[in-house]
């Protein structure tokens, strides 16, 4: 029973650490890389602030630091906490699972990220290239998370190591990150989480149910030992990314069509 807890315990961990990695490294200095390269496309913006107050145009120390810590670590949560939710039910291993993840974290997360009341879409012309960057980023971000938590998965003691240390060890990362639910289902479920009007409560909604087959499968993997998902629970996790991926999409497309519409 302790190697079983640990072995759930540890694809948590797993999972919460990938999107953390992810959403730092890849959304802090990405982000910082896509600011540039918009600062370049819109000289005339030079000197100007951002939504996030800081200056286009200016490389500071500062604001690197900020965008990583904050940007960086706020994106590592929201990916953390999704992926350990849907990644049961994503289909495949290797380069098919990190291209499946990329459109699928463009579909539920972009939206977090472009707003058509950002105000950085007046200060920077809201051309296509830059619209592209963004969701470009997103997809990154969530290609890198399937990516390493693969990685992770090779490196990490397994569950049959010191199986008392592990369950400590995992049980505390699984706790930190649990402690983040709340904020990430307020993304969803809130128009203060979303900064927008109209949060993607259908997207919440799918995911929530999601996240019930996937304790419902922990729970059989403790109870029972299997190692294999029951076919039924598979088929319909599935479905449910299936549904997520388009009801954010669905969401997400009149946004861009209004912020591409006002350029």
């Amino acid at each position: 029973m302790l190697i079983r807890v640990t072995a759930v315990l540890r694809d948590i961990a797993r999972g919460g650490l990938a999107g953390m990695a992810g959403g730092v490294v890849v959304g802090g200095l990405g982000g910082r890389v896509v600011m540039m390269v918009a600062a370049r496309l819109n000289p005339d913006a030079t000197g100007r602030l951002t939504e996030a107050g800081e200056i286009v145009g200016a490389f500071t120390l500062n604001g690197t630091l900020a965008l990583i810590l904050f940007g960086g670590v706020f994106a590592g949560f929201a990916a953390g906490v999704t992926w350990v939710v849907i990644s049961p039910w994503v289909p495949w291993s290797g380069w098919r699972r990190w291209l499946c993840a990329a459109p699928l974290g463009i579909s539920l997360g972009a939206f977090l990220l472009i707003r058509a009341s950002n105000i950085d879409f007046v200060v920077l012309d809201a051309d296509a290239v830059i619209v592209a960057m963004l969701l470009g980023l997103v997809g990154l971000i969530a290609a890198a998370v399937a990516w390493l938590d693969e990685a992770l998965d090779r490196r990490l003691p397994r569950a049959d190591r010191r199986p008392r240390a592990s369950l400590i060890g995992y049980g505390v990362i699984a706790v930190f990150g649990l402690l983040f639910v709340p904020i990430v289902l307020g993304f969803f479920f809130t128009s203060d989480g979303c900064a927008c009007s109209s949060p993607p409560v259908l997207v919440g909604w799918i995911l929530v149910a999601l996240g019930l087959m996937t304790v419902a499968w922990w729970w059989m993997r403790v109870a029972s030992g299997r190692s294999d998902r029951p076919r039924p629970l598979v088929a319909a996790g599935r479905v449910g990314v299936i549904g997520a991926g388009l009801a954010g999409a669905a969401y997400l497309v009149p946004i861009l069509g209004k912020i591409l519409g006002a350029a």
